[in-house]
């Protein structure tokens, strides 16, 4: 049995490229939250690691194709989403059904960035909106949508602008925002 437990944990701790480089991330990500102090959000009094994660992952996923103004106005919908929702975590907000489309598809949530430029980009940017709150783009705005579709659920919520291809929204009655 001994011998078992000892052969699982040296190959399960044989660190692989994949390992490897998320280690790099995290150790970049942790690195960037020591460097500069972040704002907690009022809810919170500290943002994870984690949560600087899976924010920068969102950034990447829904905007890495956009002008920086766009991919940081990405953050901030995530952002508002986590001021506004009964989630305690931003991971949370991003992995909730429904809530960005990328997170549908179990593939993509499976796959590393792949695009180095465009993954340290939203990890700059996804720092960038936790440590400057105030500087929200989108004048918090819980909604987005790219131009090329009309969701059913946008007539029923202001629309706040547009950014590159995302269109941006708020709620109306901020206390009851709809399910999109």
């Amino acid at each position: 049995m001994a011998q078992r437990g000892a052969f699982f944990v040296a190959h399960a701790c044989r660190p692989t490229a994949t390992w490897l480089g998320a280690f790099a991330v995290l150790v970049t990500l942790a690195a960037m939250l020591t460097a500069s102090p972040v704002v907690a959000a009022p809810k919170e009094d500290h943002i994870s690691g984690s949560d600087l994660l899976c924010l920068a992952l969102n950034v990447y996923r829904e905007a890495r194709n956009q002008p920086i103004e766009g991919q940081l106005a990405v953050a901030h919908v995530t952002l508002n989403r986590y001021e506004t929702d009964d989630l305690p975590t931003i991971c949370d907000v991003v992995f909730k059904t429904g809530n960005f489309a990328w997170t549908k598809d179990p593939n993509v949530v499976k796959e590393w960035p792949h695009d180095e430029a465009a993954w340290d980009m939203a990890q700059r940017v996804a720092h960038q909106a936790l440590v400057d709150p105030a500087a929200d783009p989108v004048k918090g705005s819980t909604y987005f949508h790219t131009v090329s579709t009309e969701p059913d659920w946008a007539p029923g919520l202001v629309r706040v602008g547009r950014i590159g291809d995302h269109v941006f929204y708020r709620t109306r009655n901020l206390a009851a925002a709809p399910t999109p």
